[in-house]
């Protein structure tokens, strides 16, 4: 995370470089690097929420935590 908690584009094209990569695994993708995934969505996206303000992102890096915690507990997301 960079010192002043914003959200930069690096962060962002590392989390869609991140989930290119997921997505050629296909159903081979270890339980850790999704769990790590869906956590890094999840912060980035709150911390979009609480720069912006916007009830919709806030939804949507809820819905991550909770895709993260499903997979944690052995589901997939």
């Amino acid at each position: 995370m960079n010192p002043t908690n914003r959200v930069t584009v690096a962060e962002i094209a590392d989390l869609l470089a991140a989930q290119r990569a997921l997505r050629e695994q296909g159903n081979q993708i270890p339980q850790t690097e999704e769990v790590a995934f869906f956590d890094r969505k999840a912060d980035l996206l709150a911390r979009i929420a609480a720069e912006t303000g916007s009830p919709e992102v806030a939804e949507v890096a809820r819905m991550a935590t909770e895709q993260a915690t499903r997979v944690r507990e052995g589901r997939r997301a």
